[in-house]
């Protein structure tokens, strides 16, 4: 009876799609899935999962028969996925609440760029970037721009126009800013020079190639010349360079006395590594030299004082008081006597007190804020002084007289900083003086400050090439971790690495941070490789933000493309991840309005903010300046966002911090 009633309802079925137009085939047949191919003589085949031909089974079928080179059947499935689904996506919807990365329109272009119809690959491409940004679909629209470029024969070449930069500076820290343009998009800009960078050159971060693209690097050399090259190159590989030199000093000019025993007149000389010497004396009339060298002779009045001043070409100041009662006493104190033998006679000089280094001014055994500190002071001798270093640095290094007065900056590194001075004079009497001080971390730059974050274990979301992915993102991880810009509360396998001290000043939500990496064998032995960062923020809503990096290169090269990937991921990240400068400028009740500086680029919606702000520093010792700290003004989720007015509006969740109020 039941087998009955069942043949009953299948010719039910079959009369009603027979006189509706439709065939039986296509209701009780269900649609076939993509066939297994072969990569590189290696088989592959399409998920072990019920294949019901929506988008997502479509879009998987579409990838498989691309990677094995099958570029028509790729297409249909593309052309099939996006009458489904027409939006490029990270967090595609299927099945409910399950979510794939869907990109079509992306692999759709690339699919055309292999097919030649690179005018149609640029459109989905370009699609695929304004729905959903996506560093493959970034790289592949630079090689479909490269060939319509020399399918047009445009032979265009970079021009690269620098702002002004002094030949000579005394500066801590030199900028290297300026612009670079061609038709034919800049996608590369580096600088050249082996005492600067590491492997001789230093790349500029784009993110994606354009036309013209506004640089700025910020190097901090040591005192020397350098000369720098320049390169902005274009997706056709052309190239111009411009060749740039910097002298850096920061040393002032030596000021030698070489006095007699009569103290009315002093002689000395005022010398300096560059040409271009500026002084005066008492603070009177400057004159000018165009020479490394001037000499000078003084009548000298006991009664009154005598200040000598002296700059170099780049305004680095060394200063001489020469009316001092040490001084005074030295050059009285300098006996000349005559010693003859059968050749002609010789002047030589007894000696009763001792070589000596006498400082002026640096902030020994203090706490300071500055990258840098100016040591001052003089060496003082009955003979001449013949050499004087600081930390291997040579100041002089020939007779320069009884008194040099130096000036000398020195850079400073994080935590304690030690510095030798060592003077040699002409009887071989050497004195050695050490000195150190403190560099402080500012506030807002500690690891308290810094975004909290959990790191949770990576997903590795390919079988091919397993121990390589997993070391790459290892190293990913790592450099995260040294990038100081977040605070990592939780490793990857869940230990929390922060003291408990530290967790409590923590004043915004944490993210949850994610890996992932795809390795994808390709015909050719070649590899597409992409690695991410997945940021899961719980407040104020619940948002995922997901950044990547991609390149395909010869499987052969894998380790050696580390570097480059994990580069540009951490880059992206940071963009987002900034500091800016700013202030509270309002009040009210839990609102408050922060306003950011003009120069600090612009803060991004639904990411965490942070504004700090600096503040003069003084030793409780001395009361002398000894730098700026940089604290917390705010760290906060923004409300809302003026670019115009460059506002920021605040309400409850984050923190305000230091002495807004009087801001």
């Amino acid at each position: 009876m039941l087998q009955q009633k069942n043949i009953i309802k299948k010719l039910l079925v079959l009369g009603i799609t027979f006189l509706s137009g439709c065939q039986a085939y296509d209701i009780f047949i269900p649609p076939k899935p993509c066939d297994c191919c072969f990569i590189n003589n290696q088989k592959h085949c399409p998920p072990d999962t019920p294949f019901l031909g929506d988008h997502e089974d479509n879009y998987r079928c579409a990838r498989l028969s691309s990677r094995c080179g099958d570029l028509e059947k790729a297409l249909n499935y593309l052309n099939k996925a996006i009458q489904d689904n027409t939006v490029d996506s990270r967090r595609s919807t299927v099945h409910g609440m399950h979510f794939i990365p869907y990109f079509p329109h992306r692999e759709k272009g690339i699919v055309l760029l292999h097919l030649k119809q690179y005018k149609m690959a640029l459109e989905e491409l370009n699609l695929s970037i304004n729905q959903e940004p996506s560093d493959k679909a970034i790289y592949y629209r630079d090689i479909v721009r490269k060939h319509i470029q020399l399918e047009n024969n445009i032979q265009s070449i970079p021009k690269i126009t620098m702002e002004p930069l002094p030949v000579i500076t005394n500066k801590d820290h030199i900028i290297l800013s300026g612009s670079a343009f061609d038709e034919s998009y800049i996608s590369e800009i580096s600088f050249k020079n082996n005492q600067l960078f590491p492997n001789n050159k230093g790349e500029y971060f784009i993110s994606q190639s354009q036309q013209s693209i506004q640089f700025s690097q910020q190097l901090s050399p040591g005192e020397g010349q350098y000369s720098i090259t320049i390169e902005a190159k274009n997706l056709i590989g052309k190239i111009t360079s411009q060749d740039i030199f910097l002298h850096v000093d920061r040393s002032g000019p030596i000021i030698s006395i070489t006095s007699d025993a009569n103290d009315l007149t002093i002689c000395g000389t005022i010398a300096d590594a560059s040409e271009g010497i500026t002084w005066c004396i008492k603070n009177g009339q400057k004159e000018h030299v165009l020479f490394k060298r001037v000499e000078f002779c003084l009548q000298h009045d006991k009664r009154s004082k005598l200040f000598i001043q002296a700059w170099d070409r780049v305004g680095n100041l060394t200063q001489a008081d020469l009316s001092s009662p040490k001084s005074r006493r030295l050059i009285a104190q300098i006996q000349p006597m005559i010693a003859s033998d059968s050749r002609s006679p010789i002047i030589t000089q007894i000696s009763d007190r001792p070589l000596d280094i006498e400082i002026d001014g640096f902030p020994h055994q203090e706490s300071v804020w500055y990258k840098s500190a100016l040591i001052t002071g003089v060496v003082k001798s009955d003979v001449p002084i013949y050499s004087l270093v600081i930390n291997n640095k040579i100041l002089i290094s020939s007779d320069q007289g009884l008194q040099a007065h130096f000036s000398r900056s020195v850079k400073l590194k994080p935590g304690k900083n030690i510095f030798t001075i060592r003077a040699v004079n002409t009887n071989a009497q050497v004195v050695e003086k050490k000195l150190f001080c403190y560099r402080m971390i500012p506030q807002a730059f500690q690891d308290k400050n810094n975004y909290p974050i959990q790191l949770k274990p990576s997903l590795i979301l390919s079988t091919e090439y397993k121990k390589q992915a997993e070391k790459l993102m290892k190293l990913c991880y790592h450099q995260l971790i040294k990038s100081n810009r977040f605070l990592i509360l939780k490793d990857k396998i869940g230990e929390q690495i922060i003291s408990e001290k530290v967790k409590q000043h923590i004043s915004i939500p944490n993210a949850q941070v994610k890996g992932y990496i795809e390795i994808e064998s390709k015909e050719d032995e070649l590899l597409d490789v992409t690695i991410g960062m997945r940021f899961s923020f719980n407040s104020p809503v619940h948002q995922v933000l997901i950044f990547d990096a991609f390149k395909t290169f010869p499987k052969k090269e894998l380790a050696n493309n580390y570097s480059y990937l994990i580069s540009r991921l951490n880059n992206t990240i940071y963009r987002y991840f900034k500091r800016f400068q700013g202030k509270v400028i309002k009040t009210k009740a839990k609102e408050f309005v922060v306003q950011w500086e003009r120069n600090d680029g612009q803060p991004k919606k639904n990411l965490p903010v942070h504004i700090i702000r600096s503040i003069p520093m003084y030793s409780k010792r001395t009361g002398y300046k000894t730098g700026k700290d940089w604290v917390v003004v705010s760290t906060c989720f923004p409300k809302m966002i003026d670019y115009q007015n460059r506002h920021i509006d605040i309400e409850g969740i984050g923190y305000v911090g230091y002495n807004f109020r009087s801001q």
